[in-house]
């Protein structure tokens, strides 16, 4: 309550020093707990990719649940222990693929470091993959 009177009272320079006062801790909990989905498009064809992220999945010991189709794509879902995948792949051009993925446990807990592993990992494989 205290720290809502201060942002609301103080202003906008006021809430960042409180909130620099508080520590890196929340603000690092706050990205972890409100992070974006990772993406980041590739330049290799869909059926690369995808191929490229299943040996990756593999891997990294993650299982694949289900498959859905979407749009121009598929939604993966995925799990490893207590951790939730979530991946679209979307075909953008012939040879453009976009891969997003979000990582954590539930709706709220996200893990961005998982899933850029996994983007990452899935790019590097796509480029080496043997067609």
């Amino acid at each position: 309550m205290g720290l809502f009177l201060i942002l609301t009272l103080s202003g906008c320079a006021a809430a960042v020093g409180a909130l620099s006062t508080l520590g890196s801790g929340v603000v690092g909990g706050a990205d972890y707990l409100a992070s974006e989905p990772v993406s980041k498009t590739v330049c290799y064809d869909y059926d690369r990719v995808k191929k490229a992220l299943l040996v990756t999945l593999c891997k990294m010991v993650i299982d694949v649940e289900k498959v859905r189709e979407v749009e121009d794509g598929e939604k993966i879902y995925a799990k490893a222990e207590d951790l939730e995948v979530v991946i679209e792949l979307k075909k953008i051009t012939p040879i453009v693929t976009r891969i997003k993925i979000k990582a954590g446990e539930g709706i709220v807990k996200r893990d961005k470091a998982t899933a850029t592993e996994i983007v990452q990992r899935t790019a590097e494989t796509a480029e080496t993959l043997v067609t």
